[in-house]
């Protein structure tokens, strides 16, 4: 599996959980957590902002530099054997 594969199944993950917090927070609108204090609303604000900003810029530029780094090991392999 290629690197840009994991990331296209993490952004899947991530986008079920949206989904899934997104239903809860319609199905059941006044629910509140005894221990944390948080509702379903708030759980889903905090992790669409989290995602946006960190998973996404965060995991890409990782993933592009690991792949930069294997074809750059590739091409010193591919000059080495001519």
């Amino acid at each position: 599996m290629i690197y840009i594969e994991r990331v296209e199944i993490l952004d899947a993950w991530a986008l079920n959980i949206s989904d899934y917090l997104a239903a809860k927070r319609k199905l059941q609108p006044n629910y509140r957590s005894a221990e944390t204090g948080y509702s379903f609303s708030d759980l889903y604000e905090i992790y669409i902002v989290i995602y946006r900003l960190r998973y996404s810029a965060d995991l890409f530029a990782y993933i592009g530099t690991k792949r930069l780094q294997v074809i750059r090991k590739l091409l010193l392999r591919s000059i080495r054997v001519i």
